[in-house]
């Protein structure tokens, strides 16, 4: 009888040990997976009024996994309208770009399996596997090893690239001014038109100081 009872107690031992000892991996993994993802993800905001009316959260896979570093940069991407009836991309006053070129292959996705995971997500968000062509370069070419991943208001854009522009316009036309005032050596006139210019620039920047409130930009560090 008590040769049963031990043969009986070491198959419960054992039982329970590989029951834990899975658990204790899979924890483990689940946890990895968590860290390694935490690296690459990260998350900007839109206010309106002082608070918040957009987040957005983004997770760069091409650095967190090398399955996923292909000819595309691949970002898991959640987009959260806390206001607005049309919800994450759909939303045409807005738009998404990776150094102001939109995506090849937008796929939504759920966050389940091992994406239930990821970090800083959102359960309100709409996600969405979203590629980018990445860009080519020579060997003699420097490449671009910042990439800067914008969710932007379309109206406001393009009254900031207006300004942008505006503000080259500017820069330009001092330079020549400078280079003729130079000649002469009027040094008198070349500050005067030095601080003129300043003030031009000065109530451009001021006509745009607010970038949070139209767009939410994160910058990741290229994968190669």
């Amino acid at each position: 009888m008590s040769k049963h009872l031990i043969i009986f107690s070491l198959f419960i031992t054992l039982f329970f040990t590989a029951c834990s000892s899975y658990s204790v991996t899979k924890y483990f993994e689940k946890d990895d997976f968590y860290n390694r993802a935490l690296q690459y993800t990260k998350k900007a905001d839109i206010l309106k009024d002082n608070e918040i009316s957009i987040m957005l959260n983004a997770t760069y896979l091409n650095s967190l996994d090398s399955k996923y570093n292909n000819e595309y940069e691949n970002f898991i991407i959640g987009v959260y309208h806390t206001n607005s009836k049309v919800k994450g991309l759909k939303n045409k006053d807005y738009i998404l770009l990776l150094n102001n070129k939109e995506p090849e292959i937008i796929n939504p996705i759920k966050i389940a399996g091992e994406l239930n995971n990821l970090p800083l997500k959102n359960y309100w968000a709409k996600y969405y596997l979203i590629s980018f062509k990445k860009e080519k370069f020579t060997l003699l070419e420097k490449s671009i090893h910042d990439l800067e991943l914008s969710y932007e208001n379309i109206l406001k854009r393009n009254k900031n690239l207006h300004i942008e522009l505006r503000k080259e316009k500017k820069l330009k036309k001092r330079k020549e001014i400078i280079k003729k005032l130079q000649v002469t050596q009027n040094m008198s006139k070349i500050k005067e038109k030095m601080k003129q210019h300043r003030q031009e620039v000065d109530s451009l920047e001021i006509a745009n100081n607010k970038p949070n409130e139209w767009k939410a930009s994160l910058t990741f560090l290229k994968e190669l």
